[in-house]
C-alpha cells in the first residue's frame, strides 16, 4: 500500500510579519532541535479550533505544532509520527501510514496511546481513511479506500482487513465522513450520496433516494473541466460540500471555492455564500469546520494546504481573495501539513 516525547525547553516562537526576523529567530529553535533532542507529549490542549500539524524533515521526523488563534509555532519531535502520513483525524485520533513498512496505527496526540492495525497487503494507493466512531466504541470500525475503486475494512480488535471492490460499477468512492454516528459517502462519476453500513463482512453502499432517483450533489464545473478537489464535512449536524477549483490543467493554483449545504432530513441542497462564524479547513486528504469566536482566526473563511506545499493559505468567502502564510519557515517544501483536532483521552 502506498499513499501520494521532547523537552519542555524546545522553543516556541511568534511568526513575525517579517520573514527575515523570524528566520533569524528561528535558527535558535532549529539549533535546539538538533543539539540535544529528547521527547515530549505535543503541545496540544483540547479546545474548539485545529492545530495545524506539520511534519518536515529528511524522514517526517519533526513535527511542529502551529496555532492559527495564538498565531505561534512549537517544535517537536514525536517518535510515532516519525515517516507517518496523517490520512485523517477522526474523534481526536490520526490514522497513520508509514511511508516505509506501509503499516498503519491509529495515534492519540494527547493520551499519545498508539493502535495497531491490521496489515493492508494489496492497496496500490490509500486515497481517504475513516473511523466509524471513536476507538472506544465496540463496534468501531476503520475504513481504507484505494485506487483503483477498491475499499478495506475491519473492526478495531480484528486480526484481518476486508477487502472488496465498490458496488456501483465503475463510479467509485471519493469522499467519506461520519455525522450523528451515520456513514456518509460521495462517489466520483455521479456525485450520488450514499450510505455506508458494515454488515459481517461486507460494508453496504446505498444510495439516498429523493423523487425515486438517487439524490445527487451537484457539480458547479463543466464536465470537461475536472481539475478539481471535493470534500464531505460534517458541520454542526449538517454536511457540508466543498468544491476546491484549481486555476487550469497542470496549474496547481486554487482559483477558488464552492461550499454547498446538505441537508439529510429533507434531502435538499443549496449553494453557501456566507459562512457565518464557521470556518473551514482543510488539507490534501480531509476537511474539518468549527464555529469560532476568538479574533485570531478569520471567521466565513477557509484554510487550506496543499500537497508538498509548505504555506497556508487563507481564503475569503466574502470578497474571493486569498492569502498566504508560512507557518514553519524551517520546513523545508516537501513537508506534510495536516489538521488536527484533540479531544479529551475519555472523549475519544
Amino acid at each position: 500500500m502506498r499513499s501520494t516525547g521532547l523537552n519542555q525547553a524546545t522553543g516556541s516562537v511568534n511568526i513575525n510579519s517579517s520573514l527575515a526576523t523570524i528566520n533569524q529567530t528561528m535558527t535558535k529553535d532549529e539549533e535546539s532541535i538538533d543539539g540535544e533532542p529528547q521527547y515530549v507529549q505535543p503541545p496540544l490542549i483540547p479546545q474548539v479550533y485545529p492545530w495545524l500539524l506539520i511534519s518536515h524533515g529528511k524522514q517526517l521526523q519533526r513535527h511542529t505544532f502551529f496555532s492559527c488563534i495564538e498565531n505561534r509555532y512549537h517544535t517537536r519531535i514525536v517518535p510515532y509520527l516519525r515517516d507517518k502520513l496523517v490520512l485523517r483525524c477522526c474523534f481526536g485520533w490520526l490514522i497513520l501510514e508509514d511511508e516505509e513498512t506501509d503499516d498503519c496505527h491509529l495515534f492519540n496526540p494527547v493520551s499519545m496511546e498508539n493502535i495497531q492495525l491490521p496489515l493492508l497487503e494489496s492497496f496500490d494507493r490509500v486515497t481517504s481513511a475513516l473511523l466509524s466512531g471513536p476507538p472506544g466504541d465496540s463496534n468501531c470500525h476503520v475504513l481504507f479506500i484505494g485506487s483503483p475503486n477498491r475499499l478495506a475494512f475491519c473492526r478495531l480488535g480484528d486480526d484481518n482487513f476486508v477487502e472488496q471492490s465498490s458496488v456501483f460499477g465503475e463510479d467509485s468512492l471519493s469522499t467519506v465522513t461520519v455525522m450523528n454516528g451515520k456513514m456518509y459517502g460521495l462517489m466520483m462519476q455521479s456525485h450520488a450520496l450514499v450510505t455506508l453500513d458494515f454488515v459481517g463482512p461486507t460494508i453496504l453502499l446505498r444510495h439516498i433516494i429523493k423523487d425515486g432517483s438517487p439524490f445527487q450533489l451537484p457539480c458547479p464545473l463543466p464536465p470537461e473541466n475536472s481539475f478539481y478537489d471535493k470534500y464531505l464535512i460534517e458541520s454542526s449536524g449538517e454536511l457540508l460540500f466543498v468544491f476546491k477549483i484549481y486555476s487550469a490543467p497542470g496549474n496547481y493554483t486554487v482559483a477558488y471555492f464552492k461550499v454547498f449545504r446538505v441537508n439529510t432530513s429533507e434531502i435538499v441542497c443549496e449553494e453557501v455564500k456566507n459562512l457565518g462564524d464557521q470556518v473551514v479547513f482543510l488539507n490534501h486528504h480531509y476537511g474539518m469546520t468549527c464555529s469560532i469566536q476568538e479574533p485570531g482566526i478569520r471567521r466565513n473563511s477557509i484554510y487550506f494546504a496543499e500537497l508538498f506545499d509548505r504555506n497556508l493559505y487563507v481564503y475569503n468567502m466574502e470578497n474571493r481573495s486569498q492569502s498566504v502564510k508560512l507557518p514553519c519557515p524551517i520546513a523545508k517544501r516537501k513537508a506534510r501539513l495536516s489538521w488536527v483536532m484533540p479531544l479529551l483521552p475519555s472523549s475519544s
